[in-house]
């Protein structure tokens, strides 16, 4: 009877251990998910304390004390115009607002079929474009009604400011098929304060619409530093605004700081955010993502704060330090997620899917650095064969170096990677080319060909520049 109560006895002890055990374990891993939490509440502080965004309502203070309202809703009306039926029928045989005309329309020096459309669509903007230079010519940040509302934010306005931009893209082209020097430099420029005005939105993709547009002054810039009818006036006009104008690169700590203001209500109130009226998953997630994610949230957000946080150690100085810093958060960021395994899985699902793509970015931005870099060497070959003309032989460098006579130092203007811009003479014309971080860091010794099959088409034929004689 003793050894049989024994036995029970034990029975029921392993029976306590199987359903203790694993309950304790269970416990003890659900408890984990709140170990980060007073990181996360001391680091918000501090950055509130710092005066930076950390959600919704700080995030829009942090907008309103860097922007202006006066001119915000006669920017609304010009951006309304132009994603406006009456201004598409006006723009009708433009390739840049009319996708039936192919793109083969625009510009080239050897023909230019949407010429005439162009030119009426000009003709019938006039008071338009006056009203967008004078918007933009005092370069006061406008502050649109925006509803911060994390990563459901709408930014509508964004859309019609790439309109404005295509305008001006047009405007461009009449000015290089016309050789207009002035004409060229006050679209140019109109690109520029446009940029100023609107670059204070604390999102990347207005970031990244802002970039857009520099690049599209950058484009025209190029043209009419091939096509050779700029004047010394126009080049040293270019060559100030290139060297004045505000980059994204150069502030991106503060860019991603913005970026992580905008995130973190998504992490705190998951379900607002990410399921839909009927309890679903949405922007990304499915519904039991949601649920592992709000049992990890303060182990989430902490990863995502630290992440963002190893980004402030980019060095905005060197264009190759910066890009390989970000490759390397990346990177580390996937491997965090890859070594979590099934039970730390919930703590880096948000972090996984809101984190920006730092490397791409990174790089993007870089390479518009390099682009603006690129085109003052441009500016500078074309000021040293004007001086040479005075000297009546007009002939271009012999080399990037000999533009220190000029007092341009090409050091002071870097591509990315150990070579300098690639450059020389072809039938007294000259080349300049650099290769672009897409595909690969590091100048060829050649310029780049390009045809209609060639990967990267788009970046190659940007990083090469043809100097007529």
């Amino acid at each position: 009877m003793s050894n049989r109560i024994t036995l029970v006895t034990w029975i029921l002890i392993a029976v306590a251990a199987l359903i203790f055990f694993p309950w304790l374990a269970y416990r003890v891993w659900l408890s984990s998910f709140d170990s980060k939490r007073p990181f996360v509440e001391k680091e918000i502080e501090r950055m509130r304390q710092a005066g930076l965004p950390v959600d919704n309502e700080s995030l829009d203070t942090w907008y309103q004390e860097r922007t202006d309202p006066t001119d915000a809703g006669a920017w609304m009306e010009v951006g309304q115009f132009v994603a406006s039926t009456d201004f598409l029928t006006l723009a009708q045989g433009v390739p840049q607002f009319d996708p039936k005309t192919p793109e083969e329309s625009e510009w080239t020096p050897d023909g230019w079929p949407a010429e005439a459309a162009a030119r009426r669509l000009l003709k019938d903007t006039v008071d338009l474009r006056e009203k967008i230079r004078t918007l933009s010519r005092n370069r006061i940040p406008v502050r649109y009604r925006i509803q911060f509302n994390s990563f459901q934010t709408t930014l509508a306005h964004m859309q019609s400011l790439r309109g404005i931009a295509r305008l001006l893209d047009v405007e461009c082209d009449v000015a290089i098929a016309d050789r207009d020097s002035i004409g060229l430099t006050t679209a140019v420029k109109t690109y520029f304060d446009l940029v100023e005005v609107h670059r204070h939105e604390p999102f990347l993709v207005s970031q990244l619409v802002c970039s857009a547009i520099r690049r599209m002054a950058y484009a025209a810039i190029h043209k009419g530093i091939e096509q050779g009818f700029l004047d010394d006036s126009a080049i040293e006009s270019l060559s100030k605004l290139l060297t004045e104008e505000s980059l994204a690169f150069d502030s991106l700590r503060e860019t991603f700081q913005s970026e992580m203001a905008g995130a973190l209500p998504m992490f705190m109130n998951l379900d607002e955010y990410v399921l839909d009226d009927i309890g679903n998953g949405s922007n990304g997630f499915s519904r039991s993502m949601v649920t592992g994610s709000r049992r990890a949230r303060y182990n989430d957000i902490a990863h995502y704060i630290e992440h963002i946080q190893s980004l402030a150690k980019l060095d905005t100085k060197s264009l190759d330090e910066a890009i390989l810093e970000a490759e390397k958060s990346e990177e580390q960021l996937m491997r965090n997620i890859r070594n979590a395994g099934v039970l730390g899985a919930p703590g880096w699902i948000v972090t996984g899917v809101a984190a920006p793509a730092i490397a791409a970015i990174v790089s993007s931005f870089a390479e518009e650095k390099v682009q603006r870099n690129f085109l003052m060497h441009g500016l500078a070959i074309r000021r040293y064969q004007r001086k040479a003309n005075e000297q009546e032989h007009g002939a271009f460098p012999d080399s990037l170096e000999a533009l220190s006579q000029i007092g341009f130092d090409s050091k002071d203007w870097p591509t990315i990677g150990p070579k300098p811009f690639g450059y020389r003479i072809e039938d007294d014309n000259a080349v300049l080319w650099y290769t672009p971080n897409r595909v690969g860091r590091e100048t060829q010794a050649d310029p780049p060909s390009v045809d209609g099959s060639t990967p990267y088409a788009d970046q190659l034929s940007g990083a090469v520049m043809r100097l007529k004689k």
